[in-house]
């Protein structure tokens, strides 16, 4: 568009010696040399150390940069100067040798990732198929999957492979929301052999405060609704009210592209994960998409998953990570009267689906005991406004972090909030598969406790051996959340940069375009 009298792209920088028009010249910025910017032929002598716009065409554009590591040509790989970093997309020919300096096209540098998935040091044994209900290599690209969109923005960016190298899982669907990223989750595909992953992205502290605030408040939209989804089963099962949405949705915009592809790929079995929040929505997926196959749901909406294939012999499992409970029914949902409802369908479908369902949770992880689990959570926040002062004088780095408050002041809130206002919308929602629980980091070398709901209720925070106070022991409990996935993926990610910080140290030069690339293995 704009044609021959488009204005060309032009960066704010400052001379780094007197110029003319149409002088070519390099600046030095952000750990690296910018060269072939050019004076306008619409302006005059410039001085050095004027501020101007110059011409910054990314077609010509060289960058001379540091790389950071050894990669053979084609070969994605880091580069900068610290504190600047960034992915290269393409080692130039003859590959690069790590600490030594390289022309590089502008273009070729991938400035909207600051992130890259380096192999990891699995130090936990992968469960075995008895107890997960499916083979090792799919719990570890689950876990890579489940770690990795919290970052990734392009399926190129995901890496699946297992550590074995003998598996990895093709992305198929990568839906990041666009402008609705922050308030709505990514929902990822990939497809490895005959198995489909469908995954979620949990509470994304990571990101933006933006991302936290919004999915913080889906966290805890915890009013059980009705699915409609389920049809002759929806009356005795409630799902988490946010959950349940977010995974109607994926399932309703990308179902018949998913529906092509079991079809076209011959998928015989379906995993849902997810760590999390994402957790929490796959476990919504599951009993889905399960009422679609078995023809409760007898809407036009729900024609493609009946008329499918392999409709009858499609396997469904999830298998997630430190999982919130979403879903409560077995006569625990209420009519407009306050009765319990007994409904066989939901009963039957919610027995289905917990043979074939999974949560691996570490520790002391306050988020798999949510919701109902409200003596254990009350343990830990009377703990929290103990040493709320304490608390807020180490500026603890937590999610709360996100909102600026009293902290004394929110967790006496939040203990009267749990036994005055909520108890009774808590207390019924259930974990309705097994519960693969590691007590802590010595678990991890062997197999799993499995328990049941109610038995893993039973445990208490006092139980599990207090030692931490104040803001460690928030500390240690959020580290625990994010095992057992991170003990488990084979590649996880490493921050190199933070964009937002390079923009505002020097926004001449923080971010570029990004055009598509075929997609490139990373060396080892």
């Amino acid at each position: 568009m704009g044609g021959n009298n488009s204005k060309p792209p032009t960066k704010r920088v400052k001379a780094p010696k007197e110029l003319k028009t149409n002088d070519l010249f390099n600046v030095e910025a952000m750990g690296a040399t910018w060269k072939n910017l050019q004076v306008p032929n619409d302006t005059d002598t410039v001085k050095k150390g004027e501020d101007f716009d110059a011409i910054f065409d990314p077609e010509k554009v060289i960058i001379n940069i540091k790389a950071q590591q050894d990669a053979q040509e084609g070969f994605k790989f880091k580069a900068g100067t610290a504190p600047w970093g960034w992915i290269v997309e393409k080692a130039p020919e003859g590959g690069v040798k790590a600490n030594c300096f390289y022309d590089i096209k502008f273009d070729n540098i991938s400035f909207a990732k600051m992130v890259v998935f380096e192999s990891n040091e699995t130090s936990m044994k992968i469960p075995d198929k008895k107890f997960t209900g499916v083979d090792k290599h799919i719990t570890q690209i689950c876990a890579n999957m489940a770690q990795q969109i919290y970052i990734a923005t392009r399926m190129k960016d995901f890496n699946t492979e297992t550590a074995d190298g003998k598996h990895e899982a093709k992305l198929v669907i990568l839906d990041n929301h666009r402008a609705y990223n922050h308030s709505i989750p990514t929902f990822a595909v990939g497809i490895v052999d005959q198995t489909m992953i469908l995954a979620w992205r949990g509470t994304n502290t990571n990101g933006s405060k933006t991302n936290t605030v919004f999915d913080v408040i889906s966290d805890f939209a915890i009013g059980p609704t009705m699915c409609h989804l389920l049809d002759k089963a929806s009356s005795g099962i409630r799902m988490q009210n946010a959950m349940h949405s977010f995974a109607s949705l994926e399932l309703e915009v990308h179902g018949d592209k998913i529906v092509s592809l079991i079809n076209d790929k011959n998928i015989k079995e379906i995993v849902f994960t997810g760590h999390s929040l994402g957790g929490g929505i796959a476990q919504c997926a599951h009993p889905i998409l399960q009422a679609q196959l078995d023809g409760l749901n007898e809407s036009s909406s729900a024609k493609k998953w009946k008329e499918l294939k392999n409709a009858k012999t499609l396997k469904l499992r999830t298998l997630v990570f430190s999982a919130v409970q979403s879903v409560l029914g077995k006569g625990l949902a209420l009519d407009p009267n306050g009765n319990n409802i007994v409904n066989k369908e939901s009963d039957d479908l919610l027995d289905k689906i917990g043979k074939n369902t999974v949560n691996l949770v570490y520790g002391k992880d306050i988020v798999p005991r949510g919701y109902s689990h409200t003596k254990y959570i009350k343990e830990i926040v009377d703990k929290l406004v103990e040493e709320s002062r304490e608390i807020a004088g180490d500026k603890v780095n937590w999610t709360l972090g996100a909102f600026p408050t009293n902290y004394e002041e929110m967790t006496r809130s939040i203990v009267s909030m749990f036994e005055k206002d909520i108890a009774g919308v808590l207390k019924d929602f259930r974990h309705q598969g097994k519960i693969l629980y590691y007590k802590d980091e010595a678990a991890t070398k062997g197999n799993p406790e499995i328990l049941t709901n109610t038995e893993f209720d039973s445990i208490t925070y006092e139980s599990l051996g207090e030692t931490e106070t104040g803001g460690k022991r928030i500390d240690n409990i959020a580290n625990d959340h994010g095992n057992p996935k991170d003990l488990l993926a084979s590649y996880i990610a490493v921050k190199i940069s933070d964009l937002e910080e390079a923009q505002k140290k020097n926004d001449s030069y923080s971010e570029g375009p990004e055009p598509a690339k075929k997609k490139q293995k990373r060396h080892s």
